[in-house]
């Protein structure tokens, strides 16, 4: 679940205009999805699970 939510933040970024941090080949399209999960799989996002009472 936590995969999704962030994958999915991070692609509407993406779409708004934010950098990748990692290489995109803009010859072959832009997939913001496959960008954000590449993110991920580099570790190059962190995130924090708030505690809930």
């Amino acid at each position: 679940m936590i995969l999704v939510v962030l994958a999915s933040k991070r692609a509407k970024e993406l779409a708004r205009g934010s950098y990748p941090m990692v290489p995109v080949d803009r010859r072959q399209g832009v997939n913001h999805l496959d960008v954000a999960l590449q993110e991920i799989a580099e570790g190059k996002l962190s995130y924090e699970v708030e505690e809930t009472v």
